[in-house]
């Protein structure tokens, strides 16, 4: 009897695991066309608060990977957008992101299959920007 409550509860240990693909999601260039919403943005390891602007923000990307980062000013309606414009290329969980300037630069990883993770880091001063954004 001690065998199979043994055998029952490693059967159980088992299976209860879940498979997690934050860390393993390769993501191809179809994964990234669509539009991402804004979800969470770190700055300097502490998440700040999204105002009403902020929470508008969202990266359209295309089939063959430009994409336009639409950044909204104001705290407050009525919010100004800006607009910039970047490429974006899968390769495997990670994706490179192209048309940065000389004080930025950016890369991209897969957080699965409708979520994203880019990391700015701006020079002078020094400040690393993590965005999250998901999928609409």
């Amino acid at each position: 009897m001690k065998k199979i409550i043994t055998i029952i509860a490693v059967l159980l240990l088992i299976t209860s695991c879940s498979s997690n693909d934050e860390d393993t999601f390769e993501g191809s260039q179809s994964d990234l066309t669509g539009t991402w919403k804004i979800v969470k943005v770190i700055v300097e390891g502490n998440q700040i608060s999204l105002n009403t602007c902020d929470s508008q923000e969202k990266i359209i990307v295309d089939s063959s990977g430009n994409a336009s980062w639409n950044y909204y000013l104001n705290e407050a309606e009525p919010c100004n957008v800006l607009i910039n414009n970047f490429t974006f290329k899968a390769i495997n969980i990670n994706f490179e992101i192209g048309g940065t300037s000389q004080n930025t630069s950016m890369f991209g990883k897969f957080q699965g299959s409708n979520k994203i993770e880019i990391t700015r880091i701006y020079r002078n001063p020094d400040l690393t920007t993590i965005y999250t954004f998901t999928k609409t």
